[in-house]
C-alpha cells in the first residue's frame, strides 16, 4: 500500500508538472511584457493608452496588475521565454502546493486529496497559461487555507506570535494581490461567506452562544487587515473600485471581443477537454456535501455555491470551482468514506480505494505521455504546445520580422488578436490600430466596421494613413477584410505564413518592396506551397497546412488550396480539418459527390463539430434525402445552436415537405439567431400573403 500511495502521488505530480510546462502562447502575456518596459523605463503612472494610433478615450487599463506586469518583464529580462515559462511553472506548483497545505492541516486523506487535484488539473489547465488570473488564484487558494486554519484553529485565543504572524501574512498577501489581480476583491467574499455562515449558526444556536464573540472580533480584525492592504496600491482609490468599474462598463465590452466569457455549459464547437471536465465534475461537486448533510459546513456551500455561479457564467472563471473543490470537498469524501465503512467490511473498501488509486496512477501516467508528445492539445485543436520557450504558432512573428527588415512607412492597421503582441513587439516604432486591452468601446465600434465591411477599409486608410493591413487569417473576424483586400489592386499581398497575412499600398514609397515580395501564387512567385515558412514543430506541421489551406480556398484558389489540404493529411492524418477542408473544396467546385466521403471522414473523425453536420445536411437536401438531411441540420443544431442558416435550410425542407407550419416556425428560429437573415425575412413574407 505504501509502494501505491508513493506511485499515486508522484504520477499526479509528474502530470502537474507536465501540464504546467508549456509555451508561452497567450496575448495577455504580450501585453503584460509590453506595460512592464514601459514602467520600467517611465515610471508606473500611466493609463496605457498610447499603444494605438487611432485616438480615443482609452479604459483605465490594469491599476490593480501593475506589479505583476512589471515583474513578467523583470523575469523576461533575467530568464527571457525559458524564464517567463519557468515563472509559469512555479505559480502553477504553488497552487497546487497550497492544496497539499490544506490536506495536511485538514487532515484529509492522500486518496481523497489527489482525486480532487486530478479533477483540479484537468478543470484548470485551461487557465495555466502564464497570466495575472493564474497570480490571482494562487492568492485566492492561499488566503482561503490562512483565514481557514486561523479561524478553525482558534488561533485568535492564543498568545504570542502565533496569534499574530497570520494577520501580517494575510495583509502582505492583500498587498501583493491588490496590486497584481483584480480578483483581490474575492478576499471580502470569503470572509463574507464566514459572516453569513457565523450568523446562521447563531441563529439555529442561540442559547449556546453570545453573538459578539471573540469569534466575531476576530473576524472584524481580519476584515480590517485586508481593506487597509486592498488600499495600499501606487494608483489609490481608483484601483479598488475598478472591479465595479469594470463590471458596470467594461464587461459589455469584454464579452463582445472575448469568448472566455461565455458560459461553459453554452453550445459551442469544440468541447475542449476541461469544459468537457468540468462538466462532469459539476454535479459532483453539488452533491458531495449533502450524502453528509448532518456534518455539513455552511460556509462550505456558501463558497461552492459562490464560485459554481462564478464558473459556470464564464469559462474564464472554472478554475475557481476546480481549486475550490479541491480545498473543501476531500473533507465530505473522507467522511463518506467512514461512512461506507460503518456499513461494509472495511478490507473491501480500503481494497477498492487501492484500485481506484492504482487507476488513477496509471491515467495520470497515460494523460503525462499525451501532454508532453503535444497529443493532448493537437486532438483538442489547442494552440498550447509542452516545453520552454515561446509558441511559434501563436504570435505574428514572422510577420514582425518582414515589417522590421524592409522598415514599411506608416501605421499598421492589424485585427484585435494581434494587437497585444504588436504592442510588445513594435512599439514605439510603430503603434497599433487596435489590441485586446487598451481598446474603448467607440474604438472597438471602428475596428467591427473595417473588418465587417459597413465602413470603407480605403477611406480608413487614408484618414489615419494607414500602409500596411497585417491580419491573423485563422480568425473568422478577418476574412471579408483579406477577400477585399486580395481583390483590390491598391493593395499588394507581400507576406504569407501560416498564421498572418500582410497586404502593403500599392504607393511610390513601396514599390522595390512590392517587386521584391508581391506574392502570385498561379506562378509560385515568392512563395512555395509545399514548405512551411515559420513552422517548424512536428505538431504544428499539420495545422500550418490546413490554415493556409482554408485561406485559399476562402479566397476561391481551389488548386491551391487541395495542395494544402493534400498536405495537411501527409503530416496530420487524423485531423478532421483536412478533411472538411477537401469537402468544402469539391463542394465550391459543385461535385458534392466527391466532397461527401470527406465531410464524412470529418464527421467520423471529430462527431463535435457543427458546420461539417450541416455540409452533410447540405448534400443530403441536394439529393432529396431530406429525413436524413433533417438528422444532420439538428445534431449541427445541438453542437452549436447560434449557428446561423441552419434553421433556414431545415425551414426549406418542411416547405418543400407541404408542412408550412413548421416552415414558419424555423424561419422565425432563424431570426432569432441573425436578424438580419434577408433570406428568413423574404420566406416570411411571401407565407404571409
Amino acid at each position: 500500500m505504501r509502494i501505491i500511495k508513493i506511485a499515486f502521488i508522484a504520477s499526479l505530480t509528474i502530470l502537474l508538472i507536465a501540464f504546467a510546462t508549456s509555451k508561452i502562447d497567450d496575448s495577455d502575456t504580450m501585453q503584460y511584457l509590453a506595460n512592464g518596459k514601459y514602467m520600467l523605463a517611465h515610471g508606473i503612472y500611466s493609463n496605457f493608452c498610447f499603444y494605438n494610433y487611432v485616438p480615443h478615450a482609452c479604459q483605465q487599463a490594469y491599476l490593480h496588475e501593475w506589479f505583476f506586469h512589471l515583474a513578467t518583464y523583470l523575469i523576461y529580462l533575467s530568464g527571457n521565454w525559458y524564464g517567463m515559462v519557468l515563472f509559469q511553472i512555479a505559480i502553477i506548483l504553488g497552487l497546487f502546493s497550497t492544496i497539499v497545505i490544506a490536506a495536511k492541516l485538514f487532515r484529509y486523506s492522500i486518496f481523497s486529496t489527489g482525486l480532487f487535484a486530478l479533477l483540479g488539473m484537468l478543470v484548470g489547465m485551461e487557465r495555466f497559461s502564464l497570466r495575472a488570473d493564474l497570480f490571482g488564484l494562487f492568492l485566492i487558494a492561499s488566503f482561503y487555507v490562512i483565514v481557514r486554519y486561523y479561524i478553525e484553529a482558534k488561533l485568535f485565543e492564543t498568545t504570542g506570535a502565533s496569534k499574530y504572524i497570520p494577520l501580517i501574512i494575510l495583509l502582505i498577501l492583500e498587498v501583493i494581490w491588490t496590486n497584481t489581480h483584480i480578483s483581490f476583491q474575492l478576499s471580502f467574499v470569503i470572509l463574507l461567506a464566514y459572516f453569513l455562515a457565523y450568523c446562521i449558526e447563531f441563529l439555529v444556536n442561540r442559547e449556546k452562544r453570545v453573538f459578539f464573540s471573540s469569534y466575531l472580533k476576530a473576524f472584524g480584525i481580519i476584515f480590517v487587515v485586508c481593506l487597509i492592504g486592498s488600499l495600499i496600491n501606487p494608483y489609490g482609490i481608483p484601483a479598488f473600485w475598478y472591479l465595479f468599474t469594470f463590471l458596470t462598463q467594461n464587461a459589455t465590452i469584454e464579452y463582445k471581443t472575448n469568448g472566455e466569457w461565455i458560459s461553459p455549459l453554452a453550445p459551442t464547437d469544440f468541447y475542449r477537454h476541461s469544459i468537457i471536465f468540468f462538466k462532469f465534475f459539476l454535479l459532483p461537486s453539488i452533491a458531495i456535501p449533502f450524502i453528509v448533510f448532518k456534518k455539513i459546513r455552511i460556509v462550505d456551500i456558501f463558497l461552492l455555491a459562490f464560485f459554481m455561479y462564478l464558473s459556470i457564467t464564464s469559462v474564464r472563471n472554472i478554475a475557481f470551482l476546480a481549486i475550490f473543490a479541491a480545498l473543501i470537498l476531500p473533507y465530505y469524501l473522507d467522511l463518506i468514506l467512514i461512512s461506507i465503512k460503518a456499513h461494509v467490511k472495511p478490507s473491501i473498501v480500503s481494497f477498492s480505494i487501492t484500485v481506484i488509486m492504482v487507476i488513477i496512477t496509471i491515467l495520470a501516467v497515460y494523460l503525462t505521455h499525451e501532454v508532453i508528445t503535444n497529443n493532448y492539445y493537437t486532438t483538442n485543436q489547442n494552440t498550447k504546445r509542452f516545453g520552454l520557450g515561446i509558441s511559434e504558432n501563436s504570435y505574428p512573428i514572422g510577420a514582425s520580422n518582414f515589417i522590421e527588415k524592409n522598415n514599411i512607412k506608416g501605421n499598421i492597421f492589424n485585427d484585435y488578436v494581434i494587437g497585444s503582441y504588436l504592442n510588445w513587439r513594435l512599439y514605439p516604432t510603430r503603434k497599433t490600430f487596435i489590441d485586446g486591452h487598451t481598446f474603448s468601446y467607440e474604438n472597438l465600434l471602428s475596428y467591427d466596421g473595417v473588418i465587417s465591411g459597413r465602413l470603407d477599409y480605403n477611406k480608413i486608410a487614408s484618414k489615419y494613413h494607414i500602409t500596411v493591413f497585417m491580419l491573423n487569417h485563422t480568425s473568422q473576424d478577418t476574412i471579408l477584410l483579406i477577400r477585399a483586400l486580395y481583390n483590390d489592386k491598391k493593395w499588394i499581398l507581400v507576406y504569407l505564413d501560416e498564421i498572418t497575412a500582410v497586404f502593403i499600398k500599392d504607393t511610390p514609397a513601396n514599390r522595390a518592396i512590392i517587386k521584391k515580395y508581391a506574392i502570385h501564387f498561379g506562378n509560385n512567385t515568392n512563395y512555395d506551397l509545399t514548405s512551411l515558412p515559420t513552422f517548424k514543430e512536428k505538431d504544428d506541421i499539420g495545422t500550418g497546412y490546413i490554415n493556409r489551406g482554408i485561406f485559399f480556398l476562402r479566397l476561391g484558389l481551389i488548386k491551391e488550396a487541395y495542395v494544402e489540404f493534400q498536405k495537411a493529411i501527409t503530416y496530420a492524418p487524423n485531423n478532421f480539418q483536412s478533411y472538411s477542408g477537401l469537402g468544402a473544396l469539391y463542394f465550391a467546385l459543385g461535385q458534392m459527390d466527391n466532397g461527401f466521403p470527406y465531410f464524412e471522414k470529418a464527421v467520423a473523425l471529430e462527431p463535435n463539430y457543427s458546420f461539417t453536420h450541416a455540409n452533410l445536411g447540405i448534400y443530403y437536401s441536394k439529393k432529396g434525402l431530406y429525413d436524413k438531411a433533417l438528422d444532420e441540420y439538428n445534431q449541427a443544431l445541438t453542437i452549436n445552436s447560434t449557428l446561423q442558416g441552419i434553421n433556414y435550410q431545415i425551414g426549406v425542407i418542411y416547405l418543400k415537405l407541404g408542412d408550412i407550419v413548421k416552415a414558419k416556425q424555423y424561419f422565425q428560429q432563424e431570426l432569432e439567431v441573425n436578424p438580419t437573415s434577408s433570406d428568413a425575412k423574404n420566406a416570411l413574407r411571401i407565407l404571409s400573403q
